[in-house]
């Protein structure tokens, strides 16, 4: 093999996103030790590479019915903008059900942040803590976590039967109140879920689950 194909094969190591090119110096040819890093969406998976058949079609279940959801409350909006300023005739009913839906649709999409940890969290302390204590903070993060969403899910349910015992409607159309607050409950129950997951997925093996996981970036 040539001198020039070599160099394009030490040139190709640094393709990879983390490679070590190295020399013969006997032979004068290059050879490469590249250490490939799971790009994001790899290191997603890699999370839950146990995951079953079930849980990826929670996953999805989680994911549309929060984007449907806020969709249609923004469409609505949309319409009553429309019908506004174009033919000035906005309708109280679509201000009213644009604000479920997008208050559904935030609510369901809760569990959804928190599973990818795209929700709003202060890390600048936490980045420069040993992983060790990273793990321990970790733990009672999401302790703390269970314990809210038990008592979110639980005094949403006590909402949810008082609306139901009074038969209280909304202002407007009289849309019976319990259905609108049913999504405390739900959101709840789902919120609680995930972070006994990620709780799980904190202890498991001792913790050497985690640890491989955060060594290699991943997302917990």
């Amino acid at each position: 093999m040539g001198r020039g194909s070599h160099e394009k094969r030490a040139a190709s190591c640094f393709l990879d996103l983390n490679p070590i090119p190295a020399r013969d110096n006997e032979s004068g040819t290059y050879s490469c030790i590249c250490e490939t890093v799971p790009d994001k969406t790899k290191r997603l998976v890699n999370m839950s590479e146990n995951k079953n058949k079930w849980g990826k079609f929670y996953e999805g279940f989680e994911e549309w019915t929060a984007g449907m959801l806020l969709f249609i409350g923004l469409t609505l909006i949309m319409i009553n903008v429309i019908l506004r300023y174009v033919w000035g005739t906005p309708q109280s009913l679509l201000d009213e059900f644009s604000v479920y839906f997008v208050v559904w649709g935030i609510f369901i999409g809760m569990p959804v942040a928190l599973r990818t940890n795209h929700h709003i969290h202060i890390d600048i302390l936490y980045n420069m803590l040993p992983l060790r204590l990273k793990r321990y903070i970790s733990m009672f993060a999401h302790t703390c976590g269970i314990i809210f969403t038990v008592f979110y899910t639980y005094f949403g349910t006590q909402l949810l039967l008082d609306y139901y015992s009074t038969g209280q409607g909304s202002m407007d159309s009289q849309f019976p109140l319990w259905i609108v607050t049913i999504v405390m409950p739900v959101s709840g129950l789902m919120f609680t879920g995930r972070f006994v997951q990620k709780l799980h997925l904190t202890l498991k093996n001792g913790g050497k689950y985690w640890n491989d996981q955060m060594e290699r970036g991943g997302i917990i």
